[in-house]
């Protein structure tokens, strides 16, 4: 159908033209190329258009721009846990289009829209896909590749750790969550130093002190001992 869209507006067009322009303006949602699971991608009708010189669309017309801020690309995570996935989008004559994200995973497809989703994954290495579509029909994506239920997670000891992270008045801050800890108290840890010991509630949140981009490696263990969760990548 979207071919025949794309013929109506360009019937000078041979069918192998209007192919091609469908195939490089398509916005690639698994592994870069074609893949079995997405085909060329998602297709974009006004892009293919203005690619075949019949959009009549505005040529000044930036495309938008999208960025992954969490993970961060190369991520680690235990099974079954809930992944935090944040993002932003912006665009020159659109303005914020952060709720026009979409994100899917070329094993386990769409997992959620907008800025900020969370989803628990199937085991394996994962490729996460961050789209999206301006008014004009121009497109732009992010990606970044994450592991679950491999690597080394650090997780053998029993305790599942999720963190999700956001800025308070631009200042770094990380909630982190856990489960399966049995102690009093837990440390946390990050970039490998203990930055406090707390009640072992399950919940808490840590602020850098710092503002701006950056990333960061958390870890929760038993107080005082090597008993430790997996180990969670993040960035801001």
């Amino acid at each position: 159908m979207t071919g025949a869209l794309v013929w109506s507006q360009a019937a000078g067009a041979t069918n192998g033209e209007i192919r091609q322009a469908l195939t490089v303006t398509a916005v690639d949602l698994g592994p870069a190329g074609r893949d079995n699971a997405y085909g060329f991608g998602l297709v974009q009708a006004k892009a293919a258009l203005d690619y075949l010189g019949g959009g009549g669309g505005d040529p000044t017309d930036n495309p938008p721009t999208a960025t992954i801020s969490n993970p961060s690309d190369g991520a680690t995570f235990a099974s079954g846990v809930s992944i935090s996935f944040a993002g932003s989008a912006s665009d020159d004559e659109d303005g914020d289009l952060t709720a026009d994200l979409v994100w899917t995973s070329d094993l386990d497809g769409e997992i959620g829209t907008g800025g900020s989703v969370s989803a628990v994954l199937s085991d394996g290495s994962h490729s996460i896909t961050a789209s999206v579509t301006d008014s004009a029909g121009n497109a732009d994506s992010a990606s970044v590749t994450i592991t679950v239920g491999g690597g080394d997670t650090g997780g053998g000891d029993g305790i599942t750790l999720s963190v999700s992270t956001y800025k308070s008045r631009g200042v770094q801050q990380a909630d982190l969550s856990w489960s399966g800890a049995t102690s009093t108290s837990v440390d946390v840890y990050r970039d490998g130093e203990r930055v406090t010991t707390t009640a072992n509630d399950g919940a808490d949140t840590d602020s850098t002190g710092q503002k701006g981009g950056g990333s960061a490696a958390y870890q929760v263990c038993e107080a005082g001992t090597s008993t430790c969760s997996n180990t969670v990548n993040v960035c801001w």
